[in-house]
């Protein structure tokens, strides 16, 4: 629900990928011609839509140029029982055939996350692993960072979702790996809390504009869930807190890191 962007047409692959500055796309086999052009069409709505949440350029959603920008993969390198995940070393979202179509804004948070510590504050600090993310070294960027309104902001995100008191949306996640059969380890680190978070914040950003976007995603909200207690997103007032977060991260990110990559784009297409 909301902008139309196909016009009544399909969207080729080569479309897709210019559009949003992607490295390639891959298809598994068992995807039928059919399947795949639906893809297409939904991921490209579904990246504009991200695009215009978050403030940035269609074109900035690749995070960087040549063979460093963002791959996808569809129903091609899924496996388990996860819906989706992203691959640093590769920068690969992989979305699944049949359950992979709500993961795009999390996976795409990962390869944000991802973006900042090896782009964006490489400069301060080079980090020992091509596939560490910033989530994961926060604490470890300089404090003299050539980069501190986004390092603040950053910092401040981060404190209010990863405390370990009084924190509901850590509590759950806690809760969440108690459960049998959950995986462990994972749903209290970082990254994880950083996605979701991402999630609920696009998700909400949609609905207050009557929109809506399941591609990209869905099932954030408190209604969706089937028990708050054990619920993977936050909410009530801290969701709230997190939104305004969010919104002072995503301005600062477009404003800053990629005023310079945009003028690089622009002196390449002439």
């Amino acid at each position: 629900k909301g902008e139309d962007y196909l016009a009544g047409r399909d969207v080729s692959t080569d479309e897709l990928m210019a559009t949003f500055s992607l490295r390639g796309i891959q298809f598994g086999e068992s995807l039928s011609n059919k399947e795949r052009q639906r893809w297409v069409n939904e991921a490209f709505c579904a990246l504009h839509d991200l695009a215009k949440v978050i403030g940035f350029k269609p074109r900035w959603l690749g995070l960087g140029r040549g063979d460093e920008r963002l791959a996808l993969a569809i129903g091609a390198r899924g496996h388990g029982a996860f819906a989706a995940h992203y691959e640093p070393q590769l920068r690969v979202i992989n979305l699944t055939r049949d359950s992979g179509a709500d993961s795009l804004a999390h996976e795409w948070a990962h390869g944000l996350d991802h973006y900042m510590a090896q782009v964006t504050f490489s400069a301060d600090q080079q980090f020992k692993s091509p596939t560490t993310l910033i989530t994961d070294v926060m604490v470890d960027v300089a404090a003299k960072t050539h980069r501190p309104a986004l390092q603040r902001q950053l910092s401040l995100l981060m404190q209010e979702f990863g405390r370990s008191q009084d924190n509901a949306f850590y509590q759950a996640a806690l809760r969440i790996e108690a459960l049998k059969g959950a995986r462990k380890s994972y749903w209290q680190t970082p990254s994880a809390l950083w996605a979701r978070s991402f999630d609920a914040y696009v998700q909400d950003a949609l609905s207050a504009k009557g929109e809506s976007s399941p591609w990209l995603v869905h099932g954030t909200r408190t209604r969706d869930q089937h028990d708050p207690l054990v619920s993977a997103y936050p909410d009530g007032e801290q969701r709230q807190r997190l939104q305004q977060l969010r919104n002072a991260q995503e301005r600062t990110l477009a404003q800053f890191d990629f005023n310079a990559l945009t003028r690089v784009f622009d002196v390449c297409r002439g």
